[in-house]
């Protein structure tokens, strides 16, 4: 069930991401849980408006309605696709000159008496 929005945040990533840019993903264990972490180059963002990009219809910039645009849904869908794993998204702006945003999935480990 965690295959769509990983696919989502994935997909996100390269979208958004500038020609030459990069893009990383990592992996992290540890008590309480672990971390999957998408992060790529890209436009820059203000730092305040990373946490926004997790609401409905929320977009860096103002629609253009060109094709093979997004509705500003994807990261709110990864977000309560997360939540209702018992998990929390997290986005957030990188700094310039590289630009882009870094998102990152937290699930904790699920209880031995669950």
């Amino acid at each position: 069930m965690l295959d769509h929005p990983v696919r989502n945040l994935l997909t996100s990533a390269v979208r958004h991401n500038r020609p030459g840019g990069r893009i990383e993903v990592t992996t992290a264990a540890g008590p309480p849980g672990g971390a999957l972490t998408v992060s790529n180059t890209g436009p820059v963002i203000d730092p305040a408006g990373g946490p926004r990009l997790l609401e409905p219809f929320r977009r860096r910039a103002e629609r253009r309605h060109r094709a093979g645009e997004g509705a500003g849904l994807g990261l709110s869908l990864v977000a309560s696709a997360a939540r209702a794993h018992g998990a929390r998204l997290r986005a957030q702006a990188n700094p310039a000159p590289d630009g882009g945003t870094t998102r990152t999935v937290y699930c904790e480990a699920a209880s031995a008496e669950a």
